[in-house]
């Protein structure tokens, strides 16, 4: 199965080896986010680290990013983005980018 993850679910994973982390490195899942997920992760790395220790932190961010395939936008996306954009808008307009991946694939976020 396909399937987005935000960014908040690659954190929680990070944070806590529990059922995100089940569910994000389980093979029957296909797993997708967006282009600079990983490096909005990074610039909070530091506070991340406060609660997890980084052996740890590095371990399962190395797995992540080995797991998890980036998808970017090109020119050609503006349609897409311009509907996340409106749909997103009825309930977190932060949320759009990760509603036009799962536009762009074709699959449940």
């Amino acid at each position: 199965m396909k399937l987005i993850v935000d960014a908040n679910k690659i954190v929680s994973c990070l944070l806590k080896d529990g059922k995100v982390r089940r569910i994000l490195f389980s093979p029957t899942f296909e797993l997708y986010t967006i282009h600079y997920a990983f490096e909005e992760i990074e610039k909070h790395e530091d506070k991340l680290l406060n609660k997890v220790s980084k052996p740890a932190f590095e371990l399962t961010l190395t797995k992540a990013r080995l797991k998890i395939k980036n998808i970017g936008f090109s020119a050609d996306d503006k349609r897409l983005i311009q509907s996340a954009k409106q749909i997103a808008a009825e309930f977190d307009a932060d949320d759009y980018p990760f509603l036009a991946l799962a536009l762009k694939l074709g699959i449940p976020i």
